[in-house]
């Protein structure tokens, strides 16, 4: 029996998918394993891209719940990683920092991933590289279209993740 184009293509996914996360726990547990709590090092590096963010910021760009960014601050802070800092324009909000020992850190963690990404698409070329980007971005925003015509309709499927984009287009660096 001949597999429609479709249906290979959602096997491919599923494969990459599988082979995808398989080294992201593999990549997690060699390389943050310092990082009792899952998110630790996704914050330093956003703070190494963007130090100062207030609660309500990583709350949106890690696209979880603040109660788990409380946590993440808390224990970063407790590890000497970041240090909070009242906002000078509204003193109800404090901004979150690197340390020293933070930035040092996150440009490891940060590096590390890179290599990492670099490696899962080390047998594509850069212009095979910018096709499959294309390819992507225009059916993720098929996707979202979609997603939002039927949310619009009334029909919400199910939400599995946390945030707005039920997790699934979440950064990692």
């Amino acid at each position: 029996m001949n597999e429609n184009p479709a249906e290979n293509l959602m096997r491919q996914f599923r494969q990459c998918s599988s082979l995808f996360h398989r080294r992201r726990v593999h990549h997690k547990h060699s390389h943050e394993e310092g990082f009792a709590h899952r998110g630790q090092g996704r914050l330093l590096c956003l703070l190494l891209e963007k130090d100062g963010l207030s609660h309500k910021d990583i709350v949106e760009a890690l696209d979880i719940r603040p109660s788990s960014v409380s946590e993440l601050v808390a224990r970063l802070e407790q590890s000497g990683q970041i240090q909070k800092s009242a906002n000078e324009a509204d003193k109800r909000v404090s901004n979150v920092y690197l340390t020293h020992e933070g930035r040092k850190t996150a440009q490891t963690l940060a590096e590390t991933r890179q290599d990492e990404e670099n490696g899962i698409f080390a047998a594509l070329d850069q212009d095979e590289q910018n096709q499959l980007s294309a390819l992507l971005g225009k059916l993720i925003a098929s996707l979202r279209e979609k997603d939002t015509l039927q949310d619009d309709e009334g029909q919400t499927g199910h939400k599995r993740g946390r945030g707005r984009h039920h997790g699934h287009d979440r950064q990692y660096r």
